[in-house]
């Protein structure tokens, strides 16, 4: 993506929308076809139970009907049937129609297609944006042609030229009725942009034909990575073609890049790129200048005197570049004040989970594995991982500098940064961006998606960076559990500062955390190699609770269950245990083979890895009965399971191996009707976890 276009992606409006079903006004729904009235009125009522002073304020009018559909739609958590879903969000886009919310609207409409794949979404897109600007009044010029202006800047995201085409053929008919307001300006800046990135894109299909008739040439190779750069920001992708290009200079840091030439020094690869920065234009120069200065902040800490100063200066001037793209994005879009992603509160992943139910889903089969990836060997141990908003999972570097995005869709790397190494597990933050815990590096570290690069740095950690876990707490703040420094720490994003907030022992370390199901002032501290459960209230600073454990116990991880316990997955060991944290008790179950992971599915089950002596097993595990349900057997090698996510459409993924052979793995449980995991389950802080 260009440095001129901000990505506003319109399916993030309804990140928090609840989609439920029921007739709460006079007017009926525009496509209700369903004769389960028993359902409708059990929804009904559940909503009027969970919403009881809305629905008073709106019958006093003291809510309008667009304010009550918000207040239902951010209860994400009651959804559980397609039926629900499609009721209550076409519905909602007729009473947002009716209020002439029309942004809302076009939002619930986006909302269907991601739902439901006979919605023809851009049909409706073309009718609604049609009535917002025939229908606004003087008045609602400005906000008519920020809607506009979303809706396209989206669709040029997504490169969808023909959808553009269409836009831009419907603003012709009234140009004349809104060309005068300010937020016309931004929307010829849109179709500049457009038409460059059109003709950048149309010069890097040409290339990349042509490469594909002469892969080695050397000078389609260069010209190929510099278009994907300067388009996409693409390294990932650019940096193999750039070892292949007939720049020598790019040629040598890109190779330094791939690991296959570890001659080159940190300072020595910020140089190279910083001059081909000063020698080229445009995007291209910006693009060579803030990679650049990856190199420069790590090359920091090991100069000093007048060298330091100078690349001091010269990432100053980094910042500045990086300020003058965003600025130009702010005043371009200072119109278009969309909503923020909603992140889900403790209390409604634990609604969502002790509403699961085994019988609602049945799982009728082994499943599948859809794929496996093979993960460069020897640059880096991987053995955390952590899901994004979008859908693709963050592998975090144990030892080693890499960290990148892979997407289970596609079974592919997407992204590749350069960080401190030396992590172990992240935290997703409301915002999106990932804190990466230091477990041998010296600082945390915030991770952004976005930008693809590490975009805040701790001050240096003395003693207390080797952590084992972290949770995000209601405040925002992020909670460090100890591996081998006996204290509990609380990072602050907003301040960039880490407290040391309470000593636990000596000798008492490698905890793992997660909220508790039942308070969120309190922090379940999970023992991995240790035999004491704690319990931990971080606004008093107090243990409050202690558990023993099974002697020489390894918990992997420890998963929420529908009836309020916590299920302690225990590697190599026939058994796992349940803590109650209502009653502060610990019991055992036996299980055939040692858990080495796994995650609570959609339906209420669990999904278990378990490794042994000829290969691993995956299985479909009833807590409720207590019995495994289906089994897929031995797969080769037989390799450690580190991180265990569940993915938005029920699939599940796996980060197996950790060393050289390190690998993900993409399961697909054979469910019986199609998954819906609402989105901001699988995005919470206290539901996405290691």
């Amino acid at each position: 993506m260009s440095w001129n276009l901000k990505k506003i992606v319109m399916g993030s409006l309804f990140a928090g929308m609840c989609v439920i079903t029921l007739n709460l006004f006079s007017e009926e729904p525009s496509k209700f076809e369903t004769s389960d009235e028993a359902r409708i009125e059990e929804v009904k009522s559940l909503i009027r139970d969970v919403l009881p002073k809305e629905f008073a304020d709106y019958k006093a009018q003291k809510l309008t009907k667009s304010q009550l559909v918000d207040a239902i739609l951010k209860q994400e958590e009651v959804a559980e049937e397609d039926v629900s879903r499609y009721v209550i969000l076409t519905w909602a886009q007729s009473i947002y129609v009716k209020d002439k919310n029309y942004l809302k609207a076009i939002g619930a409409v986006t909302k269907l297609g991601e739902h439901f794949k006979d919605i023809d979404v851009n049909s409706q897109r073309l009718e609604l944006l049609q009535k917002c600007l025939s229908e606004s009044k003087r008045a609602d010029y400005s906000m008519a042609m920020a809607t506009f202006n979303a809706v396209l800047a989206e669709r040029i995201s997504a490169q969808d030229e023909a959808q553009c085409a269409q836009y831009i053929a419907l603003m012709k008919k009234y140009e004349s009725k809104y060309g005068k307001t300010e937020e016309f300006a931004t929307y010829k800046e849109l179709v500049r942009t457009l038409k460059e990135e059109n003709s950048v894109r149309k010069f890097l299909n040409e290339k990349e034909k042509a490469l594909k008739q002469d892969p080695d040439n050397p000078t389609l190779n260069r010209e190929y990575a510099e278009a994907l750069v300067r388009v996409d920001g693409n390294w990932a992708k650019a940096l193999p073609h750039f070892a292949k290009g007939d720049h020598p200079d790019l040629k040598n840091v890109a190779t330094f890049e791939l690991g296959k030439n570890k001659k080159l020094k940190p300072l020595q690869v910020g140089d190279v790129y910083w001059t081909l920065g000063e020698q080229s234009q445009d995007d291209l120069a910006r693009e060579f200048k803030v990679h650049a200065g990856v190199f420069y902040a790590r090359a920091l800490k090991n100069v000093k005197g007048l060298k330091r100063a100078l690349i001091e200066k010269k990432l100053a001037d980094i910042e500045q570049i990086k300020a003058s793209m965003d600025e130009t994005s702010k005043k371009r879009d200072a119109r278009i004040e969309l909503p923020a992603t909603r992140q889900m509160t403790h209390k409604e992943v634990m609604t969502y989970i002790s509403r699961l139910n085994e019988a609602s889903n049945p799982i009728t089969g082994p499943g599948k594995i859809l794929h496996r990836f093979f993960i460069e060997k020897a640059k880096s141990r991987y053995i955390s991982a952590l899901l994004l908003q979008d859908g693709n999972v963050l592998l975090i570097p144990a030892n080693g500098f890499e960290i990148l995005v892979y997407s289970p869709s596609e079974n592919k790397i997407m992204k590749r940064c350069l960080g401190e190494g030396n992590y172990r597990g992240g935290v997703l933050l409301p915002n999106g961006n990932a804190v990466l815990l230091p477990n041998g590096s010296t600082r945390v570290c915030v991770y952004s998606p976005t930008e693809n690069k590490i975009i805040q740095r701790s001050e240096p950690l003395i003693g207390s960076e080797f952590f084992n876990g972290g949770v995000l707490l209601p405040d925002g703040k992020v909670l460090m559990s100890p591996a081998t420094y006996p204290h509990i720490c609380v990072y602050d994003p907003e301040k960039n500062t880490v407290e040391d907030q309470v000593n636990i022992g000596d000798g008492v370390y490698k905890h793992m955390c997660m909220l508790s199901p039942t308070n969120p002032d309190e922090v379940i501290l999970i023992p991995d190699c240790v035999k004491t459960l704690l319990v931990y209230n971080y606004k008093t600073r107090k243990i409050t609770k202690t558990s023993q454990v099974a002697p020489y116990s390894i918990h992997k991880r420890g998963i929420y269950l529908p009836d309020g316990t916590i299920f302690l997955a225990e590697l190599y060991k026939k058994y796992y245990e349940i803590y109650v944290p209502k009653k502060n008790k610990m019991t055992q179950e036996p299980f055939e083979k040692g858990l080495g992971g796994g995650t609570l599915l959609p339906n209420g089950q669990l999904c278990a890895y378990c490794a042994h002596e000829t290969g691993y097993d995956i299985h479909i595990y009833s807590p409720k009965k207590k019995k495994i349900l289906q089994t897929l057997l031995a797969f080769k090698p037989s390799e450690e399971c580190y991180t265990t996510l569940l993915l938005p459409n029920g699939d599940v993924f796996f980060l197996v191996g950790g060393g050289e052979d390190c690998h993900a793995i993409v399961y697909r449980p054979d469910y019986k009707k199609k998954v819906n995991v609402p989105k901001g389950v699988v995005e919470s802080p206290f539901f996405n976890r290691r």
